[in-house]
């Protein structure tokens, strides 16, 4: 009866043994499966917001698209305002040469009330409408060019206001 006690009593122990280690094993798994479940959070988390930035990424994209047109629209209709004035200016240059062509015949008076002004030189009008004259820009229509040589020649027209004006007309 000794050895079959003995036997038992170690049978018991080795299975006490066997427990605590099982015990401490489930409490290890529980562990890990608690950061399994964190871990799956945290992908999920990650996924959510990649979809989020892959959505905002084709809204900026789209964004980019309109104002990219948008700009190009600007541009092109500040081109053509860009030739508009460039054409206004070569007919003030054009009207301005013609101007002060024909008073530099006048007796060495200027066309502004009869007096020369301390900064004239001989032959200018007193005012200076000419600006740089591109290598690109498109020559000016003729019929411009004639109307506003008309409104120039008009009798007792020689100030800068009625030179302004003609421009104007010329528009």
């Amino acid at each position: 009866m000794t050895t079959t006690l003995l036997l038992d009593l170690l049978v018991a122990a080795l299975l006490s043994a066997t427990i605590f280690y099982c015990w401490q094993l489930n409490r290890r798994l529980v562990v890990l499966r608690g950061g399994h479940d964190e871990l799956r959070l945290l992908i999920e988390n990650l996924n959510d917001a990649t979809r989020k930035a892959q959505a905002a990424t084709q809204d900026l994209k789209a964004s980019s698209d309109v104002v990219g047109a948008r700009l190009g629209a600007q541009v092109k209709d500040a081109r053509a305002l860009v030739d508009e004035l460039q054409l206004i200016v070569d007919a003030g240059n054009t009207l301005a040469d013609r101007v002060s062509g024909g008073l530099s015949g006048v007796s060495g008076k200027s066309g502004l009330g009869g007096k020369p002004g301390p900064a004239e030189k001989p032959g200018e009008a007193g005012f200076e409408l000419r600006a740089d004259r591109t290598a690109g820009a498109r020559p000016l229509p003729q019929d411009r060019v004639a109307a506003a040589a008309a409104v120039a020649a008009r009798p007792g027209k020689g100030s800068p206001a009625d030179l302004l004006r003609a421009l104007r007309e010329v528009r």
